[in-house]
C-alpha cells in the first residue's frame, strides 16, 4: 500500500513538472512572438519615419508646433524602446532557466 502510494506521489510530481514546463514554454513563445510583433512594428515606424523626411513632411516644414511633436514622439518611442529592451532582458533570463531547468531533468 505505502508503495502504490509513494509511486502514485512520483507520477504526479512528474505530471505537474510536465504541465509546468508546457506552460512556460508556452508562455515564453507567445513573449517571442509579441517581441517580434513589435520589433515589425517599430521597423515599419521607423521605415514611415525614414519616408516622411525623405518627401519633405517631416520637422521644419511647420513651425515650433511641429518640432514640439516630433520631440514628444521621439520621447515616446525612446520611451517604448526602453521598455521593449527591458522585457526582452527578462524574458532572456526567463528562456535561460527554463532551459537550465529542462537540461537537468532531460539530459542530452
Amino acid at each position: 500500500m505505502e508503495r502504490e502510494e509513494r509511486i502514485y506521489q512520483l507520477l504526479q510530481a512528474r505530471r505537474e513538472e510536465r504541465e509546468a514546463k508546457r506552460k512556460m514554454l508556452f508562455y515564453l513563445r507567445s513573449e517571442e512572438a509579441r517581441k517580434m510583433k513589435l520589433e515589425e512594428e517599430e521597423r515599419a515606424r521607423k521605415q514611415d519615419g525614414n519616408n516622411d523626411t525623405d518627401t519633405g513632411v517631416g520637422v521644419g516644414h511647420g513651425g515650433r508646433k511641429d518640432e514640439e511633436g516630433s520631440c514628444w514622439r521621439k520621447a515616446q518611442l525612446d520611451a517604448i524602446a526602453e521598455k521593449q529592451g527591458l522585457k526582452e532582458l527578462e524574458i532572456d533570463e526567463k528562456l535561460k532557466s527554463v532551459k537550465t531547468y529542462c537540461s537537468s531533468y532531460y539530459p542530452r
